[in-house]
């Protein structure tokens, strides 16, 4: 008989996005928070991605603005 899926218990699934965002590394944290909340939103992940990328992503043919480090920071 073939396995039908059934609903996830959302806030359960996205522990573990919350856990991989405190990581060390700031851009594997982000990472592995985005693969989780990826998985968290199931089929629906496409509409998660583009909100991402309405937030950060940078316009076409502008640099994205970077500080500099001030003298003292390490």
């Amino acid at each position: 008989m073939p396995r039908v899926p059934e609903p996830i218990n959302q806030p359960f699934f996205a522990l573990p996005a919350v856990v991989a965002a405190a990581g060390a590394d700031p851009l594997i944290a982000a990472l592995d928070a985005v693969w989780h909340a990826i998985h968290t939103y199931g089929e629906h992940y496409p509409q998660l991605l583009e909100e991402i990328r309405s937030v950060y992503a940078e316009p076409a043919g502008e640099p994205a603005e970077v500080e500099a480090p001030s003298a003292g920071a390490e």
